[in-house]
């Protein structure tokens, strides 16, 4: 922890206990990028970030990478976990591990908390599907060009003797139809994206309170500035 971060004013919103678990965060962009950099200073020093892609000039509209760098006047191709995690360091928060690589069902690290925040269905499948079938906890952020909704299911309900194959069914049928993959217009772009993020992390937090029943799974959708909550039965 460095020196210069004081947590006090946050001990009661977020246990030590919370803090003390392991965040895997998947995806390092417009969404991955501002997650981990909550959590990091909320006082987390257990997250790990896992990408596989490179930082571009676009990127740097809403994403929390450092500037590319140039040699010979040519632009270097920096991978986006190394540029966050530098970036991280110079603001002085917790130094987050790293994974240059994209997350599959069959490669991801041991970790208590996982944040979803991949732009593919596909991958969503693979790692979403893994996550629940070890009885992790799961925030699945997904954004489009107008749109958010935030998934949620609890390590309460995933974990022990319960039968994970229902949750697993239910997952991947949200991801049939009514999500697709859309581009983002720069229109939209960062407010989702904060707004998303925002959301996901407040009922997260909630339910570490017991404001928000533990056990239970929680859908936040917004269109056109319009948040929406409902509990998924």
């Amino acid at each position: 922890m460095t020196a210069e971060m004081d947590l006090t004013r946050q001990a009661e919103l977020f246990p030590t206990v919370e803090r003390l678990k392991k965040h895997l965060v998947v995806g390092c962009g417009t969404t991955g990028t501002w997650v981990a950099f909550s959590l990091l200073s909320m006082g987390c020093e257990r997250v790990v970030v896992m990408d596989d892609d490179f930082v571009e000039g676009h990127n740097l509209v809403a994403q929390l990478h450092l500037p590319l760098p140039r040699e010979d006047g040519e632009v270097v191709q920096v991978r986006k976990v190394d540029s966050f995690r530098r970036l991280m360091k110079r603001l002085g928060r917790p130094e987050a591990a790293t994974i240059a690589g994209r997350a599959t069902g069959n490669n991801l690290p041991e970790c208590d908390v996982v944040w979803l925040c991949i732009d593919n269905v596909e991958g969503r499948k693979q790692v979403g599907a893994a996550v629940l079938e070890k009885g992790k906890e799961l925030i699945d952020l997904r954004m489009g060009v107008e749109t958010g909704t935030v998934i949620y299911y609890s390590a309460a309900e995933t974990s022990g003797e319960i039968d994970v194959r229902p949750l697993k069914e239910e997952y991947l049928r949200s991801l049939e139809g009514e999500f697709k993959e859309e581009g983002c217009g720069p229109r939209a772009l960062l407010p989702n994206a904060l707004t998303l993020v925002g959301w996901a992390m407040m009922h997260w937090l909630a339910t570490k309170r017991g404001a928000v029943e533990m056990g239970r799974r929680w859908r936040i959708e917004g269109a056109a500035g319009v948040i929406m909550q409902e509990e998924m039965e």
